[in-house]
């Protein structure tokens, strides 16, 4: 059928709109006219009624795109009404619609039927076997909405020629020639229909497996809610299914049955997919785990295009690749990612530049990592415009990256890849040139967390890989300043990654060191060593989460204490995580003081965190943990009456993931001394001496609950011993004031800081020999503990010794 010309209409602009004008406009020969659409304005117009008339009666208007002529401007457009005049039948009003000249638009399409008497109706009947033929004049459309459609235009007296498209009879076929098509096993789950007058063929509910597996379930292969095949009106009924188009809809499966899809498709066929699911995880029931696919399109001209969701992001992109015997182009272009290789074939191989630009502004790289499967990448590429290029070289025995440049704001490195195919071995070689962390951290709304990116290596380690991964950088800006030199080896072998990484800090001889392995097994790692040597070191890279969480009522009075909660991040999301840690550095920044010396010495097995060590020296000597800042601690539990400087040496074991399940396991035996500590707001000097003079039980009452509270205590060579078993921490102390001597004996429960302790003061009253004593409760919740005393006990104690 030959395609009509375009016709063209004549307009002016008009800028006339009230009725009277508008009158006036249809006397002297003009129709008044409006076109909209496409986002624009409506625009007023004038057409020539006489032309406009005369194309009309044509009948080369409707339903036709039609070229419109305003004041010399060309615009495509369609009729999309005309008003007519009740008496006169003139045309009154034109409505246009733009239109794009290459768009697609939905318009009705009249039918003007001639010799209706002579009319054959050709149709199909999916009641009757496919092949069979049966003519008959006039019935019933039996239910056919295209034979309804022509019972109501005319009549149903005509003569109709059935043509039988029951095709279910030829499952058996379909599927044959559907898997030497698709290169897989088919199985058709639901009805089968045809088309005739566009040829189409459509199946429901097909499964598709790519591999060989005979016992594999149908729920394990990819599921397809409907083909729609499109092939020649020959080739269908010669069951030859030679398709110019295949549409997917409803695709679920694996990301790897999606691969099998793309790369087995039929190569002189458009390929599309509509409305589907990929899973990442094998698992439907995660959302978090699946990519929506709008639409992905694969044109056998090489074109290609696609709409696809990954959580809330969506992603457009498309794209050519041009491969011919000598050469290969492949262009990619979207809103974040845009890639551009050209090379040359031979009988050798492939040689060829790759250029990229990743816009990584939003959550892309995240999104592909997942996607890939490479989760380490959303880690290491920085959130920022980053351009990389190198020169590639493939052939059957290895394939090279050289030259590979790396470049963005804040990062710039180059190196080279290598992959021998023959040895199974690769080797990455990456110098980075700059490195601003600083930067990098501010611009990402990621949070880095080792454990996390271990997982992810861990996660994408084969059994079979050989690879050695060396990386250099010799400036690093951290914290504004820089460091030094940082040179990581990864060694992949055997399903595990070798791990040894040094990093040179500002300072003399300032070095980290990381050091074990990571394995693909279900054990996410058994590190052998992480060690810090230096002679200055930050200690804000050895961060925790806060120690105590605190609850104030309406008074700002502390209601309750409780120990954190939060997980550490470095045992996030794994029970296996075994290390030794080690650090020694000469001076040891922790932000409030300057540590000299300081040792850690520490084991992580099991999930469960054993101190051997901690210690720093201060001018009193080296003790293990000397000058812990009591006040400082007090503090944090909402004690505000206590100062002075500790020292503990011990082995403690915890377990757990929050300082919360530490203080519900945690045991051993800790040694702890002071040469001073100050209580404030209870003077137990002035109590003792004041107890010399007391007279009466009441005297003595006033001083337990009134003149004890005036003054401060300064409690003198404390020393003694803590033992903790399950969350019990069990103390004996000694202790000397001004006045007297004395012990401690205290339990406290550490998971709800509950303290039950007594405390026995013994002093010699004036004019005897022999020592009596005193004894103080101490009971309650740690920040807020009663004081407590036997009065009666008291009395018969002093006032009997003084008065006998």
């Amino acid at each position: 059928m030959a395609q009509q010309e375009i016709v063209t209409i004549n307009a002016e602009l008009r800028d006339v709109t009230k009725t009277k004008a508008m009158y006036s406009l249809r006397e002297k020969g003009y129709i008044p006219a409006v076109i909209y659409g496409k986002g624009h304005d409506n625009v007023n117009l004038t057409l020539s009624t006489k032309e406009f008339t005369k194309k009309y009666k044509l009948g080369s208007l409707s339903a036709h795109v039609i070229e419109l002529n305003i004041s010399g401007k060309k615009e495509y457009a369609l009729v999309r009404s005309i008003q007519w005049h009740m008496v006169k039948d003139t045309i009154q009003h034109v409505d246009f619609q733009f239109v794009d000249k290459d768009g697609e638009v939905k318009i009705d399409i009249p039918l003007l039927f001639v010799n209706e008497n002579n009319i054959i109706v050709i149709h199909d009947d999916a009641d009757l076997e496919l092949g069979r033929i049966k003519i008959k004049k006039g019935g019933s459309s039996s239910g056919h909405n295209g034979l309804k459609s022509i019972d109501n235009l005319i009549s149903d007296d005509y003569w109709r020629l059935r043509f039988g498209i029951d095709w279910n009879s030829y499952e058996e076929l379909i599927v044959q020639k559907l898997e030497d098509t698709f290169n897989a096993r088919i199985h058709i789950g639901g009805k089968i229909e045809v088309s005739l007058i566009t040829p189409k063929l459509t199946i429901y509910n097909v499964y598709v497996q790519y591999n060989n597996d005979k016992k594999q379930k149908l729920s394990d292969s990819v599921s397809i809610n409907r083909i729609e095949i499109r092939p020649s009106f020959l080739s269908l009924f010669l069951f030859s299914l030679q398709p110019k188009l295949v549409t997917l809809f409803g695709v679920k499966g694996s990301k790897e049955d999606f691969i099998s899809i793309v790369n087995k498709r039929p190569g002189k066929v458009d390929v599309i997919m509509k409305d589907s699911q990929i899973d990442l995880n094998n698992d439907f029931a995660d959302y978090r785990s699946i990519v929506n696919i709008k639409e992905i399109a694969i044109k056998k001209n090489g074109h290609f295009y696609g709409k696809a969701k990954v959580d809330d992001n969506n992603y457009d992109f498309s794209g050519k690749a041009d491969i011919t015997k000598k050469n290969v182009h492949i262009n990619i272009k979207s809103s974040f990612i845009n890639l551009l290789f050209a090379g040359d074939k031979n009988r050798e191989g492939l040689r060829g530049k790759l250029m990229l630009s990743i816009d990584n502004g939003s959550n892309f790289m995240s999104d592909l990592a997942k996607i890939i499967g490479l989760g380490f990448l959303a880690y290491v590429v920085p959130s920022e415009n980053v351009e990389m290029s190198s020169n590639i070289n493939l052939n059957e025995s290895e394939f090279t990256l050289n030259d590979l440049k790396i470049n963005s704001k804040n990062i710039q490195a180059s190196g080279t890849v290598r992959n021998d195919k023959k040895n199974n071995y690769t080797n990455i070689d990456i110098t980075f040139s700059k490195v601003d962390l600083d930067s990098i951290q501010n611009s990402s709304r990621k949070v880095i967390s080792m454990k996390g990116l271990l997982e992810c290596l861990r996660e994408v380690v084969p059994k079979n890989l050989n690879l050695d991964f060396n990386v250099e950088a010799s400036s690093i800006q951290y914290q504004n300043r820089i460091l030094d030199k940082f040179h990581t080896m990864l060694k992949f072998a055997d399903g595990k990654i070798k791990v040894d990484t040094l990093l040179r800090l500002p300072g003399a001889n300032n070095v980290a060191r990381l050091s074990g392995k990571v394995s693909n097994n279900l054990i996410l790692s058994e590190f052998d060593d992480v060690s810090i040597t230096g002679d200055k070191f930050n200690a804000g890279i050895l961060k925790l989460p806060n120690l105590i969480e605190v609850r104030k009522d309406s008074r700002n009075k502390i209601d309750q204490v409780q120990w954190s909660r939060k997980q550490f991040n470095f045992l996030n999301g794994k029970e296996d995580f075994d290390a030794n840690v080690q650090i020694s550095v000469t001076k040891l920044n922790t932000g409030q003081d300057v540590l000299k010396d300081f040792n850690l010495d520490a084991v992580v097995i099991n999930n469960t965190i054993t101190v051997k060590k901690v210690s720093y020296a201060l001018k009193y000597g080296q003790v293990s943990f000397q000058g812990l800042d009591i006040k400082r601690v007090a503090q944090v539990i909402g004690i505000d009456n206590l100062s002075g400087k500790l020292n503990l040496d011990g082995e403690i074991k915890a377990q757990g993931k929050s300082f919360h399940n530490w203080a519900n396991t945690l045991s051993g035996e800790v040694n702890l001394q002071a040469q001073e500590i100050e209580f404030a707001n209870v003077d137990f000097n002035s109590f003792i001496t004041d107890l010399f003079s007391s007279k009466n039980k009441s005297g003595i009452s006033t001083l337990t609950h009134v003149g004890i509270y005036n003054g401060s205590t300064v409690f003198k060579n404390v020393s003694g011993k803590a033992s903790i078993r399950n969350g019990i921490c069990s103390t004996s102390l000694q202790f000397e004031i001004d006045q007297a001597s004395g012990s401690v004996s205290s339990n406290l429960t550490l998971p709800n800081f509950a303290l039950i302790s007594l405390s026995r003061f013994f002093f010699i009253l004036p004019g005897r020999s022999s020592p009596i004593y005193v004894d103080v409760h101490l009971d309650g919740p740690i920040w807020r503990p009663k004081m407590s005393f036997d009065e009666d006990l008291i009395f018969n104690t002093v006032i009997g010794e003084g008065g006998s």
